[in-house]
């Protein structure tokens, strides 16, 4: 609070000085009419309220520029006459200048304070409803290979005594490709709760087979669903696209 009341100080000194230096120079080489030295307090009034707080300043700028007029650019110069024609009037009127910019800017500062909280409190409510959709997803993502996985094992320590060697190859391979897959789905989840943070997320993209990603895709919807009937149009043409194979197979599953 201190280190703020300093600064506003020392803004409001600095831009009188200016405008003091400023109405010198025009009362000296332009024009001795005090209307146009006015301006430049007037003016250096305005900045002082629009950037400090309170009406402390603005007011010690009014008095300030007042007696400066009277002062130093009124005849008898370098004497205060408050006798002067027009006196109260010139103090009054840039009092109430000063007195509307401070409150007017006092009202923006305040609206504009209103405004940033509400905007914090729109992104809070983003970045939670962000959490609350990845979870949704990590629930439903990783329900596939799961279920997979554990069917496969049930299959296994039950069936352990009928199955051949080949059928135990098999599942193992399943098991081992659906690891694989939740592994990567895992990566790319923990990945996904970093595009909030301020460091950019690349996707890793390389060029794959469109028939291949769609038939994988199918066929772990299969494992899911072994009822469904899915039916897939794919195009003639051989086509091969820069992407990230998982994902695009998660996007084609959860569309389902």
């Amino acid at each position: 609070m201190n280190k703020l009341l300093h600064n506003n100080t020392l803004f409001t000194l600095t831009l009188l000085g200016i405008a003091t230096a400023l109405a010198f120079l025009f009362f000296s080489f332009v024009s001795e009419n005090t209307a146009n030295i006015a301006l430049l307090y007037i003016i250096a009034q305005i900045l002082i309220a629009r950037y400090t707080n309170g009406y402390l300043h603005g007011l010690f700028s009014s008095i300030f520029s007042v007696i400066c007029i009277n002062f130093f650019f009124t005849y008898p110069f370098f004497r205060l006459n408050f006798t002067l024609s027009g006196y109260p009037v010139t103090f009054i009127g840039m009092l109430i200048i000063t007195l509307l910019t401070t409150a007017t800017t006092s009202r923006l500062k305040k609206q504009t304070e209103i405004l940033a909280k509400q905007e914090k409190q729109v992104q809070i409510a983003r970045q939670e409803s962000l959490r609350a959709n990845l979870l949704r997803a990590v629930s439903h993502d990783l329900r596939t290979p799961l279920t997979s996985i554990i069917g496969t094992t049930s299959s296994l320590l039950s069936d352990d005594s009928i199955l051949s060697d080949a059928e135990k190859r098999e599942l193992l391979e399943n098991i081992e490709n659906d690891s694989s897959w939740l592994l990567n789905m895992v990566e790319n989840l923990l990945s996904a709760t970093r595009i909030n943070d301020t460091v950019t997320h690349q996707v890793n993209k390389t060029p794959e087979i469109v028939e291949e990603v769609v038939a994988e895709a199918v066929q772990r919807l299969k494992k899911r669903f072994p009822s469904a009937s899915i039916i897939v149009h794919v195009p003639t043409d051989y086509l091969l696209i820069p992407m990230d194979a998982i994902l695009i197979e998660q996007v084609l599953i959860n569309r389902y």
